[in-house]
């Protein structure tokens, strides 16, 4: 008997031990936020180390993150967020803010209907000094408040655009209506060769294209000759616009469908307003 009761004793003895409730309350070592200062709606992420709790809890809004380590909160206005970490013997708390900024730069762009950039149109951001966008339609306001609302003028006709309840950072607005300024204006042409050559046999379609940010237009040539024309390339804005030139012939079927690629050429063309038109522009289509 006095065996079996020496047996016995250290293993109840360490079964004691390991049940016994702690005896301090945890200890929070670190609560932070990162990014500490966020614009409105931005996240940022709450991270923690915490040693001997057995629940831990952050207020407001997020509730239990027990078992975890970090949690991402992306608050409106700026908040203190607080962690508590509980065990049997108590609890302890650390709290952190995330800051957020009311206000903004804004940088945008303001397009013509078309997609063309619009220079020199006037803008304001409600409260906010009016501005005028540069020779790329771009425009810049600082110290502004999510959210936003921003009016366009027109140049010459009494109405404008307003644009109601904006968040982003990186506005394109567009100008519907009439489009203030006069359109700088190019004619280019040229003739294309290679491919099947010219005269195009049945059933081959040669269309040649101008692209650029501002212009894009397209045309076929000349089925017998392979000559092409742009009678007008129009833009707003800036008096240099690059750009390029594509050619590409097809042979299609009855249905005018694409069956066959013939060759493709390509011609760098920077437009300039100091130049009324732009004459043999000529492409060697290859395959």
């Amino acid at each position: 008997m006095r065996r079996r009761i020496r047996w016995w004793l250290p293993v109840l003895l360490l079964a004691a031990c390991q049940s016994a409730p702690p005896s301090v309350p945890p200890t929070i070592e670190s609560f932070e936020a990162d990014p500490p200062t966020v614009h409105a709606g931005q996240p940022s992420r709450l991270s923690w180390s915490v040693t001997g709790a057995t629940t831990l809890a952050i207020a407001p809004t997020v509730g239990s993150v027990t078992g975890t380590t970090q949690v991402y909160v992306d608050p409106s206005v700026t908040t203190s967020y607080t962690l508590t970490a509980t065990n049997a013997a108590g609890s302890a708390q650390r709290s952190t803010t995330v800051t957020v900024d009311a206000s903004m730069t804004i940088s945008g762009i303001v397009l013509a209907a078309d997609g063309q950039p619009l220079p020199s149109t006037r803008l304001a951001v409600h409260g906010l000094p009016e501005t005028t966008s540069g020779p790329d339609g771009r425009f810049t306001v600082p110290d502004v408040s999510p959210p936003y609302d921003v009016t366009l003028f027109h140049a010459s006709d009494p109405f404008s655009v307003t644009y109601l309840g904006l968040t982003l950072d990186d506005p394109v607005l567009v100008m519907v209506g009439p489009q203030p300024g006069v359109p700088h204006d190019v004619a280019v042409s040229g003739t294309v060769s290679g491919g099947t050559n010219f005269p195009q046999p049945a059933g081959h379609l040669t269309r040649v294209a101008f692209g650029s940010e501002a212009v894009r237009a397209e045309t076929d040539a000349d089925t017998n000759t392979g000559a092409f024309q742009f009678d007008h390339l129009s833009w707003l804005g800036a008096t240099m616009l690059p750009g390029a030139l594509h050619a590409l012939q097809w042979r299609h079927d009855a249905g005018g469908l694409p069956v066959d690629y013939v060759g493709h050429g390509y011609r760098p063309l920077t437009l300039d307003t100091a130049v009324v038109a732009y004459l043999a522009q000529d492409m060697a289509l290859l395959g």
